[in-house]
């Protein structure tokens, strides 16, 4: 009886560590891989975070949207975005001054125009960026606006109308997974090329990373006078 004990102890003990080291191996190697790089410490700043947590969790301490303080114009809509292939067709909305308290307002009512990059049809990086997933008890109906960027294809077409209801058309080249802390992505050095890059919080439920969507302007796509309303 005492052998058979000692053989169930021995077994026991050699699954444990089993397990111990397989979740060890997982932390090291999976999780180190899976975290997001980040710009050097002088530098520590991110993409637009646009996505606050896991679907179907409950947060502990809700709150009832975003508020801006009295007074604060800073929000309103200048345009539209309309991605065919993905189902999109979105306020464009500008804010002015890069801060989170107003990006998160201006996520509630479309996407928006991250401020001091280029204006629709210029020269420069037009920077967009939208929800891919959002707390369930947000305001907004653009929650989940951008969460099929990564279907997007080169040659899929991308309009945006400005506020005099100008359309320019901008042809996708490609996109791509990157970190969130990947600021180059917001750089308006195009060697004069006019430039949209769409962006999303990646995975969808998650703010590891971003995926972005890189395209062009076809300037023989676009109007120089304002389109019929």
């Amino acid at each position: 009886m005492k052998l058979a004990l000692t053989k169930m102890q021995v077994m026991s003990t050699a699954v444990s560590l089993t397990f111990v080291a397989a979740f060890a191996w997982y932390a090291i190697v999976v999780l180190n891989n899976d975290a997001p790089a980040t710009l050097p410490a002088v530098e520590q700043v991110k993409l637009p975070n646009t996505v606050e947590e896991l679907p179907g969790r409950v947060p502990e301490a809700p709150s009832r949207g975003v508020s801006v303080p009295a007074g604060e114009a800073s929000v309103r809509r200048a345009g539209q975005l309309t991605v065919t292939r993905i189902d999109v067709a979105a306020p464009l909305m500008v804010v002015g001054r890069a801060d989170e308290q107003l990006f998160q307002k201006a996520l509630e009512d479309g996407v928006v125009h991250y401020p001091g990059t280029a204006s629709p049809g210029q020269p420069g990086n037009m920077y967009v960026f939208g929800h891919s997933s959002d707390y369930r008890y947000r305001h907004g109906s653009y929650k989940t606006v951008f969460a099929r960027l990564p279907e997007l294809q080169a040659g899929d077409r991308i309009v945006v109308t400005d506020a005099t209801n100008t359309s320019f058309t901008y042809k996708v080249t490609g996109g791509a997974v990157v970190a969130a802390g990947a600021m180059q992505y917001l750089s308006q050095d195009t060697g004069g090329k006019s430039l949209l890059t769409l962006q999303t919080s990646y995975p969808i439920g998650t703010a590891l990373k971003r995926y972005v969507v890189i395209s062009e302007l076809e300037p023989n796509a676009n109007y120089n006078t304002p389109a019929a309303r």
